[in-house]
């Protein structure tokens, strides 16, 4: 551009020293002005240059120049426009996975506090629990069904229950070939597993029922949620929610200390409602019960149906059962 300019200075200085006769001056008005014009379109041109614009495709005037300069403004302010709307939506996006952040810490937090008070009302009742009466001990099994059945047949795991001395024997579970088999006398007492209670009559509507149980249980009214789970188990035994009830069910057990008829209500939980959500959890608290009576064998045996029967089971499940195992030493 430098040089440019300087050849056209030079022209100049040979058109003036070569400026003829006055007379012929007006002659060569046409050309000096052309050159003035030219001149002035080098100086826009050089501005465009030094301000970062193209230059005009065309050489023209200096309108021409304006006219650039002008679609040049328009093009950044334009571009201005969308920096800004760049600018709003990534703000927005932020927020949104703030606020997703958020909730998950949230929901994260509340699964944690549910555990930690479920773990401390088991803690506290069992630290309070009176001694359960005595009665000679007597060998109790417990057969689980094998992967993935609900049958009670041959192929599943063999628990006995063993209580120790001094603590009432929880009764044998019936399998499908005790119940086909005729009775007959036995000359030892046979204990049943935990007798319905009679309770005041609640909602006639199952749903209600079995929210009216959970919320005994939640208020820490044990024996009062016993009650309530036992009468919705033996009204509705079809019901989509009698795995969950005969889960709380035991539970009542399990939160005072009473690993034994614990024991037993978790089993019929597991063995009668294979389906349930709560199958799981039964299978869990079966081994936490007989781990409760020093049962270090069989506590593992359900750990180790636990673990193969449901391997995509929640992760606070497993964590329990792993905690456990690993305080058992279980192989």
């Amino acid at each position: 551009m430098s040089s440019l300019i300087r050849a056209f200075s030079i022209a100049l200085l040979l058109l003036a020293w070569a400026t003829p006769p006055a007379g012929a001056q007006s002659d060569l008005r046409p050309l000096l002005d052309k050159i003035d014009r030219l001149e002035r379109d080098l100086s826009v041109l050089q501005r465009q240059v030094y301000r970062g614009q193209a230059p005009s495709t065309v050489p023209g005037t200096a309108a021409d120049a304006s006219l650039d300069s002008n679609v040049a403004v328009a093009l950044q302010q334009r571009l201005n426009a969308l920096e800004n709307e760049m600018r709003n939506l990534t703000g927005k996006i932020e927020e949104q996975n703030f606020l997703a952040s958020q909730t998950a810490t949230r929901l994260e937090r509340m699964q944690k506090d549910i555990e930690l008070r479920f773990t401390e009302i088991e803690q506290k009742a069992q630290t309070g629990a009176g001694q359960p009466q005595t009665q000679a001990p007597g060998p109790n099994q417990v057969t689980l069904p094998a992967a993935g059945s609900a049958s009670t047949e041959a192929g599943g795991d063999k628990i006995v229950l063993r209580p120790p001395p001094g603590v009432l024997a929880p009764p044998p579970l019936e399998t499908p070939a005790d119940r086909a088999a005729p009775a007959r006398p036995s000359p030892a007492v046979t204990l049943k597993p935990p007798a319905p209670v009679s309770a005041a009559p609640g909602p006639a509507n199952p749903q209600d029922q079995y929210d009216q149980a959970l919320g005994l249980l939640r208020a820490n009214d044990f024996e009062g949620a016993e009650k309530a789970f036992q009468g919705f188990v033996a009204a509705n035994p079809q019901h989509e929610l009698a795995g969950n009830a005969q889960y709380w069910l035991g539970e009542t057990y399990y939160v005072r200390g009473d690993h034994q008829k614990a024991a037993v209500v978790f089993a019929e939980g597991y063995q009668k409602y294979p389906k349930s959500p709560k199958a799981a959890d039964n299978l869990l608290k079966l081994g936490l019960s007989l781990s409760g009576m020093g049962q270090k064998k069989e506590a593992c045996t359900t750990f180790a149906r636990l673990a193969k029967d449901f391997p995509n089971t929640a992760d606070s499940v497993k964590r329990r059962a792993s905690a456990e195992r690993q305080r058992l030493g279980c192989t």
